[in-house]
């Protein structure tokens, strides 16, 4: 019994330490610089994108110039190409240790963005296009992939990395057209159906060049793994969750949100 009781007021008396994990900054005129968490930071860095983004919107809007335009320029501007080629805005604004926070976000928009673009397209009307859209396709396919090729082997020359440079330029980016022809508001006629048909195509093919360098250049278990993980998200939205969210819709009464579904069943 004493020695329990010895062994209680031992523990009693024990300090646990450990590294405090929320960051409490109390301002500007107190405690340390507010811009040394990357919490903080990472909000003044999207306040700075946004900020940039809609000047550089409200400039090119007398050139009739879509939205994508000048979040790219604003990348570029911010990026190391012009203010990041000096040291001290870099280490200030965009340190290296911030970048585990705006890559996630980065990949988290980019899912949201395609989300909203594969919402607002219409895949029976870019079938109709029928082989115009296949030969386009075929053509922006085979030439970039080609030209980027030769251009690896001329300044490289090695055999391993020759996939990436023809994938790189064979890559269409079917959201920023998608955001572009429906900014221009042309995504719905006869041209812009043509033009997302082939950039589909395009872009899985892209994609599949990509798959075949990762599997040449890296470690084959792992692209085996991803292809099989994609193929079966693939199967389970068109065979599952596709007909799924038909079912909702057609239980749904017509004006009416998810939530009447919800207390109807």
């Amino acid at each position: 019994m004493a020695q329990d009781l010895l062994d209680l007021d031992k523990l009693n008396r024990t300090i646990l330490c450990y590294a405090e994990t929320v960051y409490r900054i109390n301002g500007v005129w107190e405690g340390p610089d507010p811009l040394t968490p990357f919490i903080p930071l990472f909000f003044i860095q999207i306040t700075l994108a946004i900020m940039f983004t809609r000047l550089l919107v409200f400039a090119l809007k007398p050139f009739n110039q879509p939205s994508i335009i000048a979040e790219i320029l604003s990348g570029i501007i911010l990026g190391p190409s012009v203010f990041g080629r000096n040291s001290g805005f870099r280490k200030l604004m965009f340190p290296s240790y911030t970048y585990k926070v705006l890559e996630p976000m980065a990949h988290l928009a980019l899912v949201y963005h395609a989300f909203l673009v594969g919402l607002r397209m219409d895949i029976k009307a870019i079938r109709r296009t029928g082989s115009k859209a296949l030969n386009i396709a075929v053509a922006g396919t085979i030439i970039p992939f080609s030209l980027g090729s030769t251009l690896y082997f001329v300044f490289r020359g090695n055999k391993t990395g020759f996939i990436f440079w023809g994938a790189a330029l064979t890559v269409t980016g079917f959201s920023v057209l998608a955001e572009i022809l429906e900014k221009q508001e042309i995504i719905n006629t006869e041209i812009g159906k043509t033009a997302m048909a082939s950039a589909l195509i395009n872009e899985v093919c892209a994609w599949c060049f990509l798959a075949l360098g990762l599997a040449i250049t890296g470690a084959p278990r792992n692209i085996h793994w991803s292809l099989l993980c994609t193929i079966v998200f693939v199967l389970l939205s068109v065979y599952y969750i596709r007909p799924f969210l038909n079912w909702v819709i057609r239980k749904t009464p017509e004006g009416q949100g998810y939530m009447k579904f919800l207390k109807l069943h």
